[in-house]
């Protein structure tokens, strides 16, 4: 949809690199947001937040499910 954003944010301090990352959908359900790789290793979804989870120091979502918020800890 056109009319619709996706709002990225980058904030760097000396401890912390964060993206923000926002859009106006409806959110992803607090029960979704799942860490774990899926039981079929070969279903055709479920990867991605386990791989977020593992790259990231700090994951943490909106109330709401459509703001994500990724936090990697600098050396």
């Amino acid at each position: 949809d056109p009319k619709k954003y996706v709002r990225v944010r980058r904030i760097i301090t000396p401890n912390w690199c964060v993206w923000q990352i926002q859009d106006q959908g409806r959110g992803i359900p607090k029960a979704s947001r799942i860490s774990t790789l899926p039981r079929d290793l070969e279903a055709e979804s479920g990867r991605g937040l386990f791989l977020i989870h593992q790259c990231f120091d700090d994951v943490r979502w909106s109330k709401e499910g459509n703001r994500l918020q990724l936090a990697y800890r600098r050396n």
